[in-house]
C-alpha cells in the first residue's frame, strides 16, 4: 500500500482549547514550504478551523473528531489558502455537495478511514489543482464517473481498502500523469482487474509506479480468457468465468510448486 507522506521541517506550536487541540508544523511538500495543522479530537472542526488563521498557505488534517457530515460553507474564510485538507478517523458518511467549493488551491485531499460509500463529481468541481487523493479504509461501492474529469491533475490515487467493483474505465484512462495508484483490497471483477492491470502497464514513467497487479500469470490468463478481443468488448459474464476456473487451477499449481520446494 502507498505510503503517504509530509515531510516535517520544525515544530512550531500548538493552538489548544477546551474542545480540542492542534499541532502547527512547517512542513515542505513539493518545494513548496507552508504551516500545517494536525488537528485532535474536537466536538466541531469548524470552531477548531475558525482559531487558526486565513493569512497565509495553510494545511490541516483532522482526526479523531466525530464528523458525520461535512458540510456546505465549513471552509469559506479559508478557501483561498488550504494547500491540503484531511479528515481522518473521523467517521464521515455524507459530504454536502459543494463543501470543498471555492478550494482552488487545494493540492492534497485525504479521507482516510471513514465511511463514504461513493465519491460524487460535484464534490471536486473546484479542485482541478488537486494532485492527490486518498479515501482508503472506507466503504466506496461505486463512484461517479465525472469525479475523474473534473482532477484531471492526479499524480496519487488511493483508493484501497474499499469494496469497488470497477471504474469508468474511459474515464479513468484519462487520468494520464498518475505515477502512484492504490487499488488493493476491493472486490474487482476479473474483466476490471484485466483492464485496470493493462491501464497501468501502459502507463508513461511506469519506474515511478507503484502497480497494482505485478503478477505476469495473471495477466496472461487475462490475455487467454479474452481471446484476441481487447479487454473492454468482452462478454463480462464468460470472461469473469474463464478467468474463475483458470486463476482456481493457477493457485492449485502454484500451491503445489511450493509444496514441492
Amino acid at each position: 500500500m502507498i505510503q503517504w507522506s509530509l515531510a516535517v521541517i520544525a515544530f512550531i506550536g500548538i493552538l489548544a482549547s477546551a474542545n480540542g487541540y492542534c499541532v502547527k508544523h512547517t512542513v515542505n511538500h513539493n518545494d513548496t514550504q507552508y504551516r500545517h495543522y494536525i488537528c485532535f479530537r474536537s466536538t466541531d472542526y469548524r470552531e477548531s478551523l475558525a482559531r487558526i488563521s486565513a493569512d497565509q498557505p495553510t494545511g490541516v488534517m483532522f482526526k479523531f473528531y466525530p464528523v458525520p457530515k461535512i458540510i456546505n460553507g465549513s471552509f469559506e474564510s479559508h478557501k483561498g489558502i488550504l494547500i491540503d485538507l484531511g479528515f481522518q478517523r473521523c467517521e464521515v458518511t455524507e459530504i454536502d455537495d459543494h463543501a470543498f467549493k471555492g478550494l482552488i488551491n487545494l493540492k492534497m485531499l485525504m479521507l482516510d478511514k471513514n465511511n463514504l460509500q461513493t465519491l460524487k463529481a460535484v464534490w471536486f468541481e473546484s479542485l482541478t489543482n488537486l494532485n492527490t487523493l486518498s479515501v482508503t479504509e472506507n466503504q466506496l461501492q461505486v463512484l461517479d464517473p465525472e469525479v475523474f474529469v473534473n482532477v484531471p491533475n492526479l499524480v496519487m490515487l488511493n483508493i484501497g481498502d474499499n469494496k469497488l467493483q470497477c471504474l469508468d474505465m474511459p474515464k479513468f484512462r484519462a487520468l494520464t500523469h498518475l505515477k502512484y495508484v492504490g487499488l488493493d483490497f476491493n472486490k474487482w471483477t476479473w474483466k476490471c482487474r484485466a483492464q485496470l492491470t493493462e491501464f497501468l502497464n501502459n502507463l508513461t514513467d511506469a519506474k515511478k509506479l507503484t502497480r497494482y497487479i505485478t503478477c505476469k500469470k495473471c495477466y496472461n490468463v487475462y490475455k487467454e480468457c479474452a481471446a484476441d478481443q481487447s479487454f473492454d468488448d468482452v462478454n463480462e459474464t464468460t470472461f469473469n468465468a474463464c478467468a474463475d476456473e483458470k486463476m482456481d487451477k493457477l493457485v492449485i499449481q502454484e500451491n503445489t510448486k511450493d509444496c514441492d520446494d
